[in-house]
C-alpha cells in the first residue's frame, strides 16, 4: 500500500502488478488504485475506510498514520497541562505583552484602574520562590530572583514619571482627597512607612535591616 500525503489529508493508494502480455502490454509494470483518505492528525481509521481494508492494511494504516497522531496527541495534551500548572509561562507572557503595550503608552493614556490592577497583580506574586520548587528546566532559584525592593523602586519611578507626564490630568477644583489618585497615595504610603505590622517599613525593621526610631526620651 502507498501513502501520499496531500494537504491535510493521507491518501492510500493499492498498488498492483500486471504482469506482461495480461493488457497487451510489452512489458510488466506496477498499478496504483485509489482506495481511501483519512486526515493526518486521525487517531483512529474511520469506519467506511476500515470497511474497504484488509486486516494487514489497517493494522499497516494505524502504524504509519493512526499511531503517530495519538502520539502527537498525547504530547500536546501534556505540553497543555504543563502550562496550566506553570506560573512561570504565564509570567514570560505577561511580560511579552507589557513590553510590546510599553511603546504604545506615548500613542494612547493607559486607563488608571488598568495600572491599579497591573501594580495589584505584581504585588500578589510571592516575594521569594517556593525553596526546592523551580519549573522544569527552570534554574531559577531564590538567590538570582528579581529583588523585590528594586523592583518596588522601578514601580514608584515609573509611576513618578507618568504622573510628572500627565497621565491622570489636571485634578479637580474641590476634593481632591476623594479622588483615587489621592486614596492610592495614601495607600502607598501606608504601604512604605505604616505603623500597621504589613508596611514595607515594618518588615525591614523586623528583619534588621532598617532601625526603630526612638519614640521619645522616656523611652530610650
Amino acid at each position: 500500500m502507498q501513502f501520499k500525503t496531500r494537504n491535510h489529508l493521507v491518501l492510500l493508494y493499492r498498488t498492483e502488478w500486471v504482469r506482461k502480455g495480461t493488457q497487451g502490454n510489452t512489458h510488466g509494470f506496477s498499478h496504483a488504485h485509489y482506495v481511501g483518505s483519512l486526515p493526518r492528525d486521525a487517531q483512529d481509521i474511520p469506519e467506511p475506510l476500515a470497511a474497504v481494508l484488509t486486516e494487514a492494511e489497517r493494522a499497516l494504516v494505524d502504524k504509519r498514520v493512526c499511531a503517530p497522531a495519538r502520539e502527537a496527541a498525547r504530547h500536546a495534551q501534556e505540553h497543555a497541562h504543563q502550562q496550566a500548572i506553570d506560573p512561570n509561562w504565564r509570567l514570560r507572557q505577561a511580560s511579552a505583552l507589557i513590553a510590546e503595550a510599553a511603546p504604545l503608552c506615548a500613542a494612547q493614556d493607559v486607563v488608571p484602574d488598568v495600572l491599579q490592577a497591573l501594580f495589584a497583580a505584581v504585588r500578589s506574586l510571592p516575594a521569594h520562590p517556593s525553596p526546592g520548587r523551580s519549573a522544569k528546566g527552570d534554574t531559577t532559584t531564590a538567590t538570582t530572583a528579581p529583588d523585590p525592593l528594586a523592583r518596588a523602586v522601578d514601580a514608584v519611578e515609573q509611576a513618578a514619571k507618568a504622573v510628572a507626564a500627565g497621565h491622570y490630568g489636571p485634578p479637580p477644583k474641590s476634593n481632591v482627597r476623594g479622588t483615587a489618585v489621592y486614596q492610592s497615595w495614601e495607600r502607598l504610603q501606608q504601604a512604605m512607612e505604616g505603623d500597621d505590622a504589613g508596611s514595607l517599613l515594618r518588615a525591614l525593621q523586623d528583619a534588621g535591616y532598617v532601625k526603630r526610631k526612638r519614640r521619645d526620651s522616656a523611652e530610650a
